[in-house]
């Protein structure tokens, strides 16, 4: 689990990574639909970076860097038919 700049809390699940906003008490689930790698990841393998960049580790696909201040969810996902 690592914290941003923002107070959101970003933690490593066995099916992706979610963002958790204290503030509100919402989380944001982002899943290899998101561009995230496919699969578990590990506990305790997480890294932030001087410039706030978030690195974790997962079990089948390496490694996931992203920037939490660049992370835009989509406020209207597509209608499943």
């Amino acid at each position: 689990m690592l914290e941003d700049g923002a107070g959101h809390l970003w933690i490593s699940t066995g099916a992706g990574i979610s963002d958790f906003d204290p503030g509100s008490g919402r989380f944001r689930h982002y899943t290899a639909r998101d561009g995230m790698a496919e699969g578990d990841y590990f506990v305790g393998s997480a890294y932030q970076s001087p410039d706030g960049s978030m690195y974790f580790g997962s079990f089948n696909s390496g490694l996931t860097m992203f920037h939490p201040a660049t992370v835009r969810g989509d406020p209207h996902p597509p209608r499943w038919r």
